[in-house]
């Protein structure tokens, strides 16, 4: 069988799975281990983008209390945490942030991730940051840790992260903006690549931005600084 042929087959069986487990849950309200399992592996495992976001929203459904009824809620925090970072669209990201809030399990990652800003493993920084985004910041201290971050921190892959996490947000804070501003005069190649605070300041351009990130794709040419 070619690649492709077996790409596509495994495309339908992920469909027809998901399309099966979103019928026993939604019309026929049938929830048990097996099948928050399925949505679970759908999540960690899917190659459609589509049918990870819908898995993250059926176990939304589900809710906390049916899922601890059958002795999943840390396996599915577990899940939910490894990929609230390591799914390559922010749209997936974003939509397991909301799962996450639904399911009242924000603060424990609200916790876990804050401090993990802190750690001396780049990647874990990186993680970190990219949960953020995901998640929201809560309060401004976090956000005045991760502008420290963008003079302190030695790592390029972190930088370009919380360079992305800013454009993300919809900054109103004046004082915020006003520091962002002053950070691009000294961020030298960062600000050339990516131009943070242009996005940032600009909502049309943060808009168009935050769009070809969430779908994974740069942004086209003479639409980006």
């Amino acid at each position: 069988m070619c690649l492709c042929c077996e790409s596509f087959c495994i495309w339908v069986q992920s469909a027809l799975f998901l399309q099966a487990l979103g019928s026993l849950v939604g019309q026929i309200q049938l929830y048990n281990n097996r099948i928050t399992k399925g949505l679970m592996d759908q999540l960690l495992h899917s190659i459609v983008f589509q049918h990870r976001i819908q898995a993250s929203r059926w176990l939304k459904y589900i809710g906390l209390e049916r899922i601890r009824e059958q002795g999943l809620e840390q396996e599915v925090y577990s899940v939910l945490k490894q990929k609230i970072h390591s799914d390559p669209l922010l749209v997936i990201r974003k939509s397991i942030g909301i799962t996450v809030e639904s399911l009242g399990m924000n603060k424990s990652m609200w916790d876990t991730f804050e401090s993990q800003l802190q750690d001396p493993c780049e990647k874990r920084r990186t993680q970190a940051v990219l949960a953020l985004a995901a998640l929201g910041l809560r309060h401004k201290l976090i956000l005045c840790q991760l502008l420290n971050m963008l003079d302190t921190d030695q790592s390029e892959s972190v930088r370009i992260q919380i360079v992305r996490l800013f454009c993300s947000l919809d900054l109103k804070d004046s004082s915020v903006l006003r520091n962002l501003k002053e950070k691009e005069q000294g961020m030298g190649s960062l600000a050339s690549k990516f131009s943070p605070w242009r996005f940032a300041t600009n909502p049309c351009l943060a808009n168009k931005f935050t769009h070809h990130y969430q779908i994974g794709l740069k942004l086209p040419k003479g639409s980006g600084p």
